[in-house]
């Protein structure tokens, strides 16, 4: 059996604070910490998330959202949510034993074993009791996050809906006086883990096998299966006469300490005393999640050196982190589109941390800072390797532009006709809005991509403020490297955040961004608007009890408060103090066609131009009215053409009918996004010859246009068209998404094969002479062997779970031949061992 673990996201701008940590078995995956952005992570770095069955959270003064803002994201059914979040006691399984050590920023001592904390442990009761707690609030939740078990929603707008609402108004809610729904006990605690794996069985010994007369063959095989064998002279011979004592399972500690506050609590645990070098029980790893502060205090690196100098010490604290660039892909097709223009598609930003400290000096111990992908293989032989660690992207090397004469050659064309053309549209230069400013963050449905993160869109207005249109998850990651060192700048200017519905891929950024903005506008008493449904409010008020991201200083809009199709009108307070803030005519909002508590919106400045934004929604009349005239459309067209019954069933719109609401709005420019993630580069139809030149726009993550400049969007069509010919892993459009039960089966299969294969391997060299092989060629060799097989297999299947089965036959001839050749490869391996 293999085990490691390996890191997955380490702590960046585009990431967060806390690392995300995985540990691999064959047949499951446990995930420590996760933070927002893991779900892109994962999908970039070629990681299961579905294979991942437990999740450890951890806390601390970074705040909860560090360490859990990418979890809801990542787990969409909230039965087993709670049940995950509710496990705090020691963790047993097959694989493993986890102990959580409670550590607190208080000087006290307490014993693990028997201290309990109020709203952290529950107290223990049956299972059976336990699940009935949860179905007796399944209605409530069900109200909460939207969804039905057949994850269709049905829309019910109903008259007797806004009267039951009509209490529940912005002019009603405040951090004083709105009511919790949940009983909520503050709480300032870090979770360090404790990972101890079972007993391995002990190994054959085929030397003491033959001084007992056995010959190698069957006969070894059963003994090491552990099987009583019968020799001829009718002696009885038991495995343990052959096989060595088992061998204790591999130990790994992941701590949290997240500022010199906690390590009196931490470092004084008796449970420590049974892993110190002095102890019973021998530590590999330990990951440390500090803060340079701890790193600078003797009582911490005391307590260090009680552990054995062969433990690998990985050091994780953000201001030793070097700012790498997480999400390599976007970067390298931000830097392709940087050569149509500098100004619409900048490079990402990093950041650059200050740190007091030119490097980690700790005699004597085996210590290393953290880097994503390093690898510390727990079983069967301890081993740290970096040997999966990317290198740090260049920008400026020339070998990502190979092969891309055309594109190039056309990009060069689209700016000289921009600039042939400039005369004709200096009209547009001077027209009202010239120098507002739409980025584009994140532009993809549903779930990250490699290429396009969820919802989020800035409109900057020049002396007067920045609007943020939906926050999905990771939004202040896009914010990190779209400004840089001007992220502060920004927050300083943010003034509102408006937020269309509540689905998860709209929203979920939004508590990092509050917390963002308020520790960047501490020191003034600025406030913030929200404008949400008004069941989002309950969340953000009930988050705010255990941690602070600035409750006190949001001004609450309820989106039905200023929706134009309400059959009931309600007095508000805060929309007046917008107005004013932001220099706008109007604000109004429509009900959306998609799920309940949708809106589409439109603002009007004073000085004439207006945006109309449609959030989620089908084609709707309603907001045709509502936009009628805009200066700026911009319009979600998740699905292609083809895909328009699924358009319907979903409440979504295809291209085209968001091309033709712009066309009956009559809006000066239509900007599409939110595309769906199976197209992950480009939609397919600008591909084709479709689209209005002058009227129509792509949006893609990281650009900004100015109003102004909407006019040369479709000068890049071609120049696009080139880049992207091999669009959407060229299979997409031929097959459909397979049933994931059917691949995770086939998967799971294949990998027990190959651990088989290779304990296999293993055996029959542990069988050779000792004077042909030594034992640590042996491990080497059947680790080189075990790596080589996983990475074939992750290559082929990457590409094999895209596509059903069932859909084979209607491959192209020219693709069939390439797809079916690289899976014989695979299963021919498998056969040959």
């Amino acid at each position: 059996m293999k085990s490691y673990v390996q890191i997955v996201q380490v702590p960046s701008a585009d990431t967060n604070l806390q690392p995300s940590i995985l540990l691999h078995y064959d047949k499951k995956r446990y995930l420590f910490g996760a933070g927002e952005a893991i779900q892109r992570t994962c999908v970039g770095r070629k990681i299961k998330i579905r294979k991942i069955r437990e999740v450890f959270l951890t806390f601390g003064s970074r705040g909860i959202w560090e360490g859990f803002g990418g979890f809801p994201g990542a787990v969409h059914d909230i039965r087993e949510l709670m049940l995950v979040m509710s496990e705090t006691h020691k963790f047993v399984d097959e694989n493993i034993t986890i102990t959580p050590v409670i550590s607190s920023p208080y000087n006290h001592k307490f014993n693990n074993e028997t201290h309990k904390i109020e709203g952290f442990y529950d107290k223990k009761r049956p299972f059976g009791e336990f699940l009935k707690d949860i179905d007796d609030n399944e209605e409530l939740m069900q109200k909460m996050f939207l969804c039905s078990s057949s994850n269709e929603v049905k829309i019910t707008c109903s008259e007797n809906n806004h009267e039951e609402n009509l209490l529940f108004n912005s002019n009603n809610i405040s951090f004083e006086n709105m009511q919790n729904k949940f009983k909520i006990t503050p709480f300032s605690l870090s979770v360090t883990y404790i990972c101890e794996g079972h007993s391995q069985p002990g190994k054959f010994d085929p030397d003491a096998a033959k001084a007992l007369g056995i010959t190698p063959g069957p006969q070894f095989g059963k003994l090491s299966k552990g099987e009583n064998i019968v020799l001829d002279d009718g002696r009885v011979i038991f495995p343990h006469q052959v096989i060595g004592e088992p061998r204790p399972g591999s130990i790994f500690i992941i701590v949290d300490c997240p500022d010199k506050n906690y390590i009196d609590s931490l470092i004084q645990r008796d449970i420590w005393s049974t892993y110190y070098k002095t102890g019973e029980k021998k530590v590999q790893l330990i990951v440390h999640m500090v803060n340079e502060d701890v790193l600078n205090d003797s009582r911490y690196i005391n307590w260090m050196y009680q552990f054995s100098e062969k433990v690998q010490h990985i050091i994780s604290c953000p201001s030793l982190c070097p700012d790498l660039i997480t999400h390599r892909k976007v970067a390298l097709q931000q830097l392709k589109l940087n050569r149509l223009s500098r100004d619409h598609f900048p490079l990402p930003q990093c950041m650059t941390f200050q740190s007091k400290k030119d490097q980690l000096n700790l005699e004597n111990l085996l210590v290393t800072g953290i880097k994503p992908l390093q690898k510390f293989i727990l079983e069967p032989t301890p081993l740290f390797l970096e040997d999966e660690v990317p290198l740090p992207i260049d920008l400026e090397s020339p070998e990502n532009f190979e092969g891309l004469d055309i594109y190039l050659s056309l990009a060069k064309e689209a700016n000289d006709n921009i600039l042939r053309d400039r005369e004709k549209n200096n009209a547009k230069s001077n027209a009202s809005g010239s120098n507002v400013r739409v980025i584009t963050l994140g532009t993809g449905s549903a779930f990250p991509s490699h290429y396009r993160n969820v919802s989020s869109t800035l409109l900057r207005i020049p002396g007067y403020g920045s609007v943020m249109l939906d926050a999905g998850e990771g939004t202040l990651g896009q914010l990190s490297r779209q400004f840089g060192l001007g992220l502060n700048a920004f927050l300083e200017d943010l003034k509102w955040i408006y937020i269309s519905h509540l689905h998860a891929d709209h929203h979920l950024g939004t508590v990092r961004v509050l917390k963002e903005w308020n520790r960047v506008n501490h020191g003034n008493d600025r406030v913030i608007y929200i404008s949400a449904p008004w069941k989002y409010f309950y969340f953000l008020q009930e988050f705010s009890n255990i941690e602070d991201f600035g409750w006190k200083r949001i001004k609450v809009i309820l989106n039905e408060d200023v929706c134009e199709d309400a059959n009931l009108k309600k007095g508000i307070l805060g929309i007046n103090d917008l107005l004013k803030d932001l220099s706008l005519l109007s604000f109004s909002t429509v009900s959306a066609i998609h799920c309940p508590w949708s809106f589409s919106m439109q603002i009007t400045h004073k000085d004439g131009w207006k945006v109309a934004y449609s959030g989620d929604t089908r084609p709707n009349e309603n907001f045709i009215k509502l936009g009628m005239n805009s200066t700026l459309l911009i319009h979600e067209a998740t699905l292609d053409d083809d895909k328009l019954q699924e358009a319907i069933k979903k409440k979504h719109s295809t291209t085209s009918e968001a091309i033709d609401i712009g066309k009956k709005m009559n809006a000066g420019f239509t900007l599409l996004t939110h595309f769906s993630q199976r197209y992950p580069k480009i939609p397919n139809f600008i591909m084709n010859d479709n689209c209005n030149k002058n009227k129509l726009g792509i949006a893609f993550d990281g650009m900004e246009v100015k109003f102004s400049d909407f006019w040369k969007l479709p000068y890049y069509s071609n120049a696009l068209k080139a880049l992207y010919e091999w669009n959407n892993e060229f299979l997409t459009e031929h097959l459909t998404y397979p049933p994931l039960s059917l691949i995770d089966d086939v998967i799971n299969t294949i990998n027990t094969l190959l651990y088989e294969a290779v304990g296999a391997i293993e055996q029959y060299m542990h069988h050779l002479p000792s004077s042909t092989i030594s034992v640590q060629e042996i491990e080497q060799g059947v680790h080189q062997i075990e790596t080589f097989l996983e990475n074939i297999v992750d290559r082929n299947f990457d590409a094999f779970e895209l596509y059903a089965l069932r859909n084979i036959f209607v491959v192209p001839e020219n693709v069939r031949g390439w797809m079916r050749l690289k899976h014989q490869m695979v299963f021919i391996l498998y056969v040959i061992f």
